[in-house]
């Protein structure tokens, strides 16, 4: 598992998405806020989605570098739509 956690706001319009430390690709790059927006952003890329952007239809991928903590671990992620339990 990448995420410690997902923690939603009291209305699930945002989600602060808690990642491992020390987690690394294989070449030895740490894992962090940056890859898990970059995959968000090309799973969701309208001109060309991916499996499972339809799953992921409601994620807001606008703006997310700015959204991110400046830890590099944490990216909060808008919602346009219902919890993802619903």
């Amino acid at each position: 598992m990448l995420a410690e956690a997902l923690v939603p706001n009291g209305s699930t319009s945002n989600w602060h998405i808690k990642l491992r430390k020390g987690v690394t690709f294989h070449n030895g790059k740490p894992f962090g806020a940056d890859d898990v927006i970059y995959t968000l952003q090309t799973i969701l890329n309208p001109k060309k989605p991916l499996g499972g952007a339809a799953v992921l239809s409601p994620v807001d991928v606008t703006g997310a570098e700015e959204d991110r903590q400046l830890d590099g671990r944490s990216p909060r992620r808008r919602r346009s739509g219902a919890s993802p339990r619903s």
